[in-house]
């Protein structure tokens, strides 16, 4: 298997799930509807506004969505259908990372199918309340620095950086892949002392966003379960 083949595979994979699920009508879908605000009031009020039920940035989301409203008007199916656009983008950007980690073509296109058979995908995938924004943006900031960084590049480790900060304007947790790569790849070339020094900030901000985000999740959904 070839690496546009595989490129090929994964975007006919990724359009038929879309053509199976298919959540067409005008209606939301999980909190579609609280996302879905901002894009609008960008659109209409040309100014970034998030919903108060919302506690993540999401900005480069509310970007994305607010042109698309702006272009086509407003319907919760129009968001989902940029969604499905940006769960293309991020499997493209899962394949060119484990191509940048040294896998096969065939096993970076099979790491990738993995990601895309995880159970939460389609959902991510079709709805405007989605994770898949962020994801896209550390995949790309993870490929593009990995690569700059194991070939110094100044273009790939600008661009990653640049992924890196848009990431984080949507999802904090982004702010950790430059973090990580760097303390890695001082590491990998025995500079020890800049090591430790950088392991120093990246370890508890790492942990911060591990420990946090199960905190939450347990909060909202174990401990105190919706009603119904």
């Amino acid at each position: 298997m070839n690496a546009r083949l595989a490129i090929v595979a994964l975007v006919a994979i990724q359009v038929i799930a879309n053509l199976v699920v298919h959540p067409a009508g005008e209606f939301p879908l999980n909190d579609d509807w609280a996302f879905a605000h901002s894009a609008l009031w960008f659109a209409t009020e040309h100014r970034v506004r998030l919903s108060s039920l919302s506690v993540m940035n999401l900005l480069p989301q509310t970007i994305v969505g607010g042109l698309a409203v702006a272009l086509a008007g407003f319907s919760f199916e129009l968001l989902r259908h940029v969604t499905q656009s940006v769960a293309l983008l991020a499997s493209l950007a899962a394949f060119a990372f484990f191509r940048v980690a040294a896998f096969s073509v065939r096993d970076a296109f099979v790491a990738t199918l993995v990601t895309l058979a995880m159970p939460s995908w389609l959902v991510l995938a079709n709805s405007y309340m989605t994770d898949l924004y962020g994801l896209v943006l550390l995949l790309g900031a993870a490929a593009a620095l990995a690569a700059g960084l194991s070939k110094p590049t100044s273009p790939l480790i600008l661009a990653g950086a640049l992924l890196a900060a848009l990431g984080a304007l949507q999802r904090q947790v982004v702010v950790v892949v430059p973090l990580a790569l760097r303390t890695v790849f001082l590491a990998r070339k025995a500079r020890f002392e800049a090591h430790k020094r950088w392991a120093k900030v990246t370890f508890p901000i790492w942990l911060y966003v591990s420990v946090t985000g199960v905190l939450v999740y347990l909060a909202l959904y174990v401990w105190n379960p919706p009603a119904g």
